[in-house]
């Protein structure tokens, strides 16, 4: 995965020798990318203009003749979030909600993908983990939940590093190991 978020890095340097920096929130290639604050408390959207294309769209939805970061902001500023949206996407320039973590398993797309598994925690009953981006799509990726605190402790311990029972009790005991958080 994260030869993947690098590769453009390392490939530039390596054919042309230039080092690519940081641009914020703007991509390599796009013409315009970034966040807008939209009408209502902590509403973002994010927006996409790939090339002149969707530049020349998103002027036209705004009633201008260009469209860069200041006028992006203050149109969206007085809009709804869904609207906002929606009206881009028809327009055809790529854009998403900002969403929160805990909201991510009600995108359609990711419903639509599996992207979200529930398995059975021991301590905090069903809880919803994001599979691995190539992980196969028939059936169940994920085998089994987070261990808890110390739930390998004897089997690492015992079985692979070969520490008698006297001693890991006396582990425990010392509180070297344990199942509960120190206090």
């Amino acid at each position: 995965m994260w030869l993947n978020a690098t590769a453009r890095q390392v490939i530039e340097f390596d054919v042309s020798g230039t080092v690519l920096t940081r641009n914020g929130n703007r991509g390599q290639d796009m013409v315009l990318q970034n966040l807008y604050a939209c009408a209502g408390e902590d509403q973002w959207i994010a927006v996409s203009v790939r090339d002149d294309s969707d530049r020349a769209a998103l002027a036209a939805l705004l009633g201008e003749r260009d469209v860069d970061d200041a006028r992006l902001a203050a149109w969206f500023a007085g809009k709804p979030l869904a609207a906002s949206v929606q009206a881009l996407i028809e327009a055809g320039v790529p854009a998403a909600p900002v969403v929160l973590p805990t909201d991510i398993g009600d995108n359609p797309q990711l419903q639509a993908r599996r992207f979200l598994e529930t398995l059975e925690h021991p301590r905090v009953g069903p809880v919803r983990y994001p599979r691995p981006p190539i992980a196969p799509w028939n059936g169940g990726y994920l085998t089994r939940p987070a261990p808890t605190l110390g739930q390998h402790n004897r089997e690492v311990l015992c079985g692979l590093l070969g520490v008698s029972d006297e001693e890991f009790a006396q582990l425990e005991r010392d509180a070297v190991i344990g199942t509960s958080p120190v206090r």
